[in-house]
This record gives structure tokens, C-alpha cells and sequence, in this order.
């Protein structure tokens, strides 16, 4: 399963704990579907709006991060 399968805990999360306005969780959900790509992608708006260029950068690693760690356990399980 992909895509934005997660949202509904996203949405309760992001908007109860990290004090996110609704408004700008609907902007990020239309700016990650209008936005070529991947569906994750959508997480860097909000990233963007709370603390700018920092935000947007720390949003872009945390999605980038588990692929890289999963990448080279992956390479290590095939020589198995």
C-alpha cells in the first residue's frame, strides 16, 4: 500500500501535538498532490511554513533517511 494511506493519523497527529493549522495541512495535501512525484512529498510544505528553508530541509531528511538505511541492508541481504 502506498499513497496517502496515513493521513487520517497524520491529520490527528500533526494537527493535536505540533500545533499545525488546518489550513496549512489542506495546502500541503493540495501542493503534494499537484506536485509531481512522490505522494510524501506533501511534508515539506508544512516543514516550510513553520520554519522556513531549516524546516523544509529537516522535513526532506526525515523522508529520505529510512530509504538510506534500508538500502544497503537490502544489498547485504541479496549476497546472502
Amino acid at each position: 500500500m502506498g499513497g496517502l494511506n496515513n493521513l487520517p493519523s497524520l491529520h490527528h497527529d500533526l494537527l493535536t501535538n505540533s500545533g499545525l493549522e488546518r489550513q496549512i495541512f489542506g495546502e500541503a495535501i493540495a501542493i503534494g498532490q499537484i506536485s509531481p512525484g512522490p505522494n510524501g512529498l506533501w511534508v515539506i510544505s508544512p516543514g516550510l511554513s513553520h520554519l522556513w528553508l531549516l524546516g523544509s530541509l529537516l522535513a526532506l531528511i526525515a523522508i529520505i533517511i529510512p530509504p538510506m538505511l534500508i538500502l544497503p541492508l537490502e544489498v547485504v541481504y541479496h549476497r546472502i
